[in-house]
């Protein structure tokens, strides 16, 4: 077996995706036949072996010159490395190698396609959606297999005509988090909360930031890791709160330790297909307030370690942030480190692939 993954962005949850999935994968096939394509200005985000990554230069989604040219290195990859799979990662990976496929005879290796979540799944008016949902359907002729990573993910492909014979569902999941990790240390005096992602209007961030600006709480903190990938929305007067914190990008074992220190996650999105960030917490033993967005019940059913917060979410952090006892978080925090086990990991889902790959 011979796989190559192919993407356009991978900030964010695909890259802690492929950082968990390939290692499995090299086990598996051996170094020499797992290769990845990834931007070049992305490598950074990534902690597989640099010998198996092939890059391109710009990501640029406005650019279709440099779409294009994006489009022709996932060429010269195939070309090159025989994959016999081919395994794209997102919409615009997905469309730009799938479109050419549309003029071409079958290709001597299987093409598998997984979004990390719909397009079509976004807010965004009906035409917009059907025009997405039209493409995806459009460019089924050439992908062999459709990857869900959520029962979700699943039903809403179908409810927009996408064929149920292609789709399979391999849900996400995460490596357990190592005794190494050691939790990030807070001031005490605060209730310490964490949100992490892009500062994007998917994920919520300028819900949760006016959820903080209408608080009338100032004993809580919110540290924030990430920034805007897909929003150019300028977020630097959100942080002029100084309970709304901006840290930056972090390495994963830092976001790891941040986990483990923090209160509490909040995840605000808006649509996810599964919502990696919330399965990575619960595993530190951070307790997470999420919006229940798409994939998100499936992985946090209510209870005390996981809170779906009432709509409008924003009026419901408010509330939160303005009544939330620091005492019975914390406890809540104490009881998940003791009982929360992972009982499907990266292995299940790597071989659940490698199933796929070989039908």
């Amino acid at each position: 077996m011979r796989v190559l993954h192919i993407c356009e962005s991978v900030t964010g949850g695909i890259a802690t995706y492929l950082n968990e999935l390939i290692p499995h994968q090299i086990s598996m096939y051996g170094i020499e036949n797992v290769k990845l394509i990834v931007a070049s200005e992305q490598l950074e985000e990534l902690t597989v072996p640099l010998t198996i990554i092939d890059t391109f230069e710009q990501l640029n989604r406005k650019s279709v010159p440099a779409q294009w040219k994006m489009a022709r290195t996932y060429s010269k990859g195939v070309n090159e490395f025989q994959p016999s799979v081919v395994h794209l990662h997102s919409t615009f990976a997905g469309f730009w190698f799938r479109l050419p496929l549309l003029f071409t005879q079958k290709k001597p290796y299987k093409i598998i396609y997984c979004s990390h979540g719909w397009a079509f799944d976004m807010q965004k008016p009906m035409w917009v959606k059907r025009l997405f949902a039209f493409i995806e359907r459009s460019l089924l002729g050439g992908t062999d297999n459709v990857v869900c990573i959520s029962e979700h993910d699943k039903r809403s492909a179908m409810s927009y005509g996408i064929s149920e014979e292609k789709l399979n569902v391999v849900r996400n999941t995460i490596e357990l988090a190592g005794d190494e990790i050691t939790p990030m240390s807070f001031d005490d005096s605060f209730i310490n909360f964490l949100y992490v992602g892009r500062f994007d209007k998917q994920k919520g961030f300028d819900i949760l930031a006016e959820a903080v600006r209408l608080s009338n709480n100032t004993e809580f903190r919110v540290y924030c890791i990430g920034g805007a990938v897909v929003s150019n929305t300028d977020t630097a007067e959100c942080f002029e709160d100084p309970r709304l914190i901006s840290l930056g990008w972090k390495q994963k074992k830092d976001v790891l330790q941040y986990m483990k220190g923090c209160d509490a996650l909040i995840v605000p999105s808006r649509w996810e297909g599964f919502g990696l960030v919330a399965l990575e917490a619960l595993v530190c033993g951070c307790p997470v307030f999420h919006s229940g967005a798409g994939g998100l019940p499936e992985i946090l059913p209510n209870s005390e370690f996981s809170t779906e917060l009432e709509q409008p979410i924003k009026q419901s952090l408010v509330n939160m942030f303005n009544s939330v006892e620091v005492k019975s978080l914390r406890a809540v925090k104490d009881r998940l480190n003791v009982e929360y086990t992972l009982t499907y990991t990266m292995r299940d889902l790597a071989d659940a692939l490698d199933e796929i790959y070989s039908s």
